[in-house]
């Protein structure tokens, strides 16, 4: 008889090696944050983001990778280029917050505030101001959602998590 915990038979050791190399694998992509359940993988001329499938890519912009997304009345505009908004804070706007955030390793702030429009209109958006240094400038991103559903905005914070920037 074994004692507790002993098993008679003995699995290859490379196996388990490639067994616990999944599981780990599995266990930090399924709790990476910043990664929506089955979100879609969009290739934005300088940089990645991963958004949820419900999430419909209008692109645009002449002068910069400049696009939308929009979802029912979720309006999700984004702009990498050398003139992306700042995100000042339009006059009138009330719930005003702005705290440093990260993004892809680079600083970024994050704003939100709510336009006093009927319905009023939430808003929350990030700018990374140092993204790359090129010929003509400093690269700067802003993504910036917008919707008379505040719920709408939860997605967000998790969606720019996925920003990845690409090599210039």
């Amino acid at each position: 008889m074994l004692p507790p915990g002993k098993c008679a038979v003995r699995a290859p050791s490379s196996f388990l090696r490639t067994l616990c190399v999944a599981a780990l694998l599995m266990f930090f992509v399924s709790c990476a944050p910043g990664a929506p359940a089955g979100c879609t993988l969009h290739d934005l001329a300088g940089f990645t983001i991963c958004a949820p499938p419900t999430w419909t890519l209008v692109k645009g912009g002449t002068d910069s990778a400049a696009g939308q997304f929009q979802d029912g009345a979720l309006r999700v505009d984004y702009d990498l280029g050398l003139y992306s908004d700042p995100l000042a804070v339009p006059a009138g706007a009330t719930s005003v917050t702005g705290e440093p955030v990260t993004v892809d390793g680079h600083t970024a702030s994050r704003v939100t505030y709510t336009r006093p429009t009927t319905p009023p209109t939430y808003c929350l958006g990030v700018h990374v101001p140092g993204v790359a240094k090129v010929s003509m400038g400093q690269l700067k991103l802003t993504i910036l959602a917008s919707t008379p559903k505040a719920e709408q905005l939860q997605a967000l914070d998790a969606v720019v998590a996925t920003v990845r920037f690409k090599p210039l």
